[in-house]
């Protein structure tokens, strides 16, 4: 085992890492009326992040109830950083809890305020702190000093950018064909017209789907009555996919086509009670009653 490299005074200075020694002490001062350190904002607040509400403090002084606790919802909010505003608040520390923080800082930004995002892990709470009211008093008084490092975020425009990319999953899979494809029913016609017909589309996906232990109908797999297509298919969840795929393109290829809507309804009925997942079980039986008889 590698023997541990100690930290050279640069590292652990510019790290900003206490010993044991110096933490206790730093405590000590910071729970002290006055601990003598360079106050670095004065018109700092702290807010303690719920999933339901927010407990907020500004300095004694600056309005006759310091402690306030606000809703999550985006009416509570603006209040919130209009009473901010009205205490002349200019910065605030805030937590990364969860996604709560989200909508938070987004609408302080709109007031004019400045948000410090902190990590928790460097505002783990001292010894009888367990409140949330002194949680909130203690990012503001951690705050004021200067004690807490921001974290980075993307200015608005990229985050806008961001967000479309995750949303849409980029502009491109890798696959050319999928960067301006055809459309699905021009595709699907296509395919139909080489397989010879719709009905051929259809009558594999049923044959796929039925191959499947559970699916009824045709003999298993490997059988002579299943040829070696359904064979070559090991896998049961992998032949439900194909027969899934081979469906739609069958019915976007011919909508009409009573024989092409039933084979349609039985894939997805079988595909629904298949499925191990209450979603995709309900997301099949709604695609089945799409083709439904009448």
């Amino acid at each position: 085992m590698a023997k541990k490299r100690k930290m050279s005074t640069f590292e652990r200075l510019q790290g900003g890492k206490l010993n044991r020694t110096q933490r206790k002490e730093l405590q000590q001062r910071l729970q002290a009326a006055d601990p003598g350190l360079t106050v670095v904002h004065p018109d700092a607040a702290g807010i303690d992040v719920g999933n339901a509400s927010h407990f907020v403090a500004v300095p004694a002084g600056r309005d006759p109830y310091p402690v306030r606790e606000f809703g999550s919802w985006t009416a509570d909010l603006h209040r919130m950083a209009e009473w901010l505003k009205c205490c002349g608040i200019g910065t605030v520390a805030i937590q990364s809890t969860g996604v709560y923080w989200i909508a938070l800082q987004e609408i302080l930004e709109e007031h004019g305020i400045e948000v410090y995002l902190v990590n928790a892990r460097g505002t783990r709470n001292l010894p009888g702190r367990k409140s949330d009211v002194q949680e909130c008093q203690w990012l503001m008084k951690l705050h004021t000093y200067g004690l807490l490092r921001n974290s980075f975020r993307p200015p608005e425009e990229i985050r806008a950018v961001r967000t479309v990319w995750r949303l849409y999953g980029g502009w491109w899979d890798g696959n050319p064909a999928t960067l301006k494809p055809a459309p699905e029913r021009v595709l699907a016609a296509e395919l139909a017209s080489l397989a010879g017909g719709a009905g051929v589309l259809a009558a594999r996906a049923v044959e796929l789907a039925e191959s499947v232990p559970g699916g009824a109908a045709v003999p298993g797999d490997g059988s002579a009555g299943s040829g070696p297509r359904v064979a070559d298919l090991r896998g049961g969840d992998e032949r439900l996919r194909l027969a899934g795929h081979l469906a739609e393109l069958a019915w976007q290829a011919a909508p009409a086509d009573a024989a092409v809507r039933e084979a349609r309804h039985r894939v997805f009925t079988i595909r629904a009670e298949q499925a191990t997942s209450t979603m995709a079980s309900g997301v099949y039986r709604w695609a089945a009653s799409e083709t439904a008889g009448e």
